[in-house]
């Protein structure tokens, strides 16, 4: 079934914690902090663009027919500051590598299709 063309933003965050916490607890807070702002969290590995190791992403869909790329833009630039300014105190423990807006154009799923 194909869908309407809609954005599909990425947060990439450094999954490297703090000296204080362990990478399990700093997955953690990170899956709440996305959670709490309805963000999609997910772990993955080696990204094409950034390079090898884990990276954390953070997954939002937006509607382009309610908000233009300029405004989404600037919805992911508050973010992304929001979450680094969670983090300070005894310093940056959170540390944002990109933010990326993709339109989608199309976007098939086969595995959630019914059977005949």
């Amino acid at each position: 079934m194909a869908t309407k063309d809609y954005y599909e933003c990425h947060i990439t965050i450094d999954p490297t914690p703090p000296p204080h916490r362990t990478a399990a607890q700093h997955e953690q807070v990170v899956k709440d902090l996305l959670a709490a702002d309805k963000w999609t969290f997910s772990h993955i590995h080696h990204d094409i663009v950034l390079g090898v190791g884990p990276k954390f992403y953070a997954t939002k869909h937006f509607n382009t027919d309610r908000i233009n790329e300029d405004a989404l833009w600037a919805i992911l630039q508050s973010t992304r500051a929001k979450w680094e300014r969670k983090f300070f105190g005894a310093g940056p423990l959170l540390k944002i590598l990109r933010c990326k807006i993709e339109l989608v154009l199309r976007d098939e799923r086969y595995d959630q299709e019914k059977q005949a």
